[in-house]
């Protein structure tokens, strides 16, 4: 399977779908593989919840495409490109489950259970961090009530000599607490050892369980290319990205505006050609393992000439 390259620019080869056609086509493949998921009854052993969880993987990657096509039909630049980011993390994703089957599985609970217990311990450590200062205006205030107490009387008792100043009661914070309790959504997962999974080492196990085939390679490309450009060309707020809003016309310009949108070249196309490449591949190749004929998907990737992914292929069935 190769990847279309943006190293020199997007290029719209033989074959490749206009831009009139894109909206079609993504209502088709959607269409196609939504019909599929709605005959699926899964029994709930080992390899049913693989097959589901790689189901519903595949179906968010349709979800992200159906979005991410009305996204640039209106126009929305920004939004289209930090989907097409969330479109290539959950084809990764779905890839991983397809052929790490149940060991892919527990990570990516273990990567999500990992997620949950930072989250509570980072929270909890906020709130407690809170209280803990509340409680130390609070008896710093009493010694000091205590204290203006015997000032006043002082005070009184001897009004013809300068009297003492009281002190100024001490802040008491006052941030909120976020009380948010993970306990129980951790509770749930108990069985399951916490263990980070960043995209990077899904990346590397899926280049290990296809090592010596094309697919090897191919994601890396999407991961060097792909995912980390769109993270520095709108999903993070990086340098080029604030770039993009300031205009001082192209350099002639003395003076520098912020513009109402980002000035950068759109990626409508590449992003649509990526996302309908991706989410064709990985229904020919997950459907197909399942035996499956994936007709629409199948032509998808033979338009864009991606070589050895299709519902023919030999791959192991149930």
């Amino acid at each position: 399977m190769t990847f279309p390259d943006y190293a020199d620019g997007w290029h719209q080869r033989p074959g490749w779908p206009a831009p009139d056609e894109i909206a079609g086509l993504v209502k088709d493949l959607t269409g196609e593989i939504r019909g599929v998921l709605d005959g699926w009854v899964i029994w709930p052993g080992v390899s049913g919840m693989v097959k589901a969880y790689a189901g519903a993987a595949l179906w968010h990657c349709c979800v992200l495409l159906e979005r991410m096509e009305e996204a640039h039909a209106r126009g929305d630049e920004l939004v289209g490109r930090i989907l097409s980011r969330a479109l290539v993390e959950s084809w990764f994703v779905g890839l991983y489950l397809h052929y790490g089957k149940a060991e892919a599985l527990d990570a990516v609970a273990a990567g999500y259970r990992d997620g949950l217990i930072k989250q509570h311990q980072a929270i909890a450590e906020h709130d407690d961090r809170i209280r803990r200062r509340r409680r130390e205006a609070t008896k710093r205030n009493k010694a000091i009530a205590r204290e203006n107490a015997n000032f006043v009387a002082w005070n009184t008792a001897h009004p013809d000599l300068p009297p003492k100043r009281l002190y100024e009661p001490a802040p008491v914070p006052t941030e909120q607490t976020i009380d948010f309790d993970s306990k129980p959504a951790i509770a749930r997962l108990a069985h399951i050892d916490p263990q980070r999974l960043p995209v990077s080492t899904i990346v590397a196990r899926l280049a290990g369980y296809t090592k010596g085939t094309e697919d090897e390679t191919t994601f890396s490309v999407a991961y060097d290319l792909t995912y980390r450009g769109l993270s520095g060309l709108g999903a993070h707020p990086t340098l080029w990205v604030l770039n993009s809003y300031l205009d001082n016309r192209a350099g002639t310009g003395i003076m520098i505006r912020i513009r109402d949108e980002t000035g950068a070249d759109p990626l409508a196309q590449p992003n649509l050609d990526s996302g309908l490449l991706l989410v064709s591949g990985l229904s020919a190749r997950l459907l197909g393992a399942h035996g499956v004929d994936t007709p629409i998907a199948d032509s998808l990737v033979a338009r864009y000439n991606l070589d050895g992914v299709s519902s023919g292929d030999p791959l192991e069935h149930d």
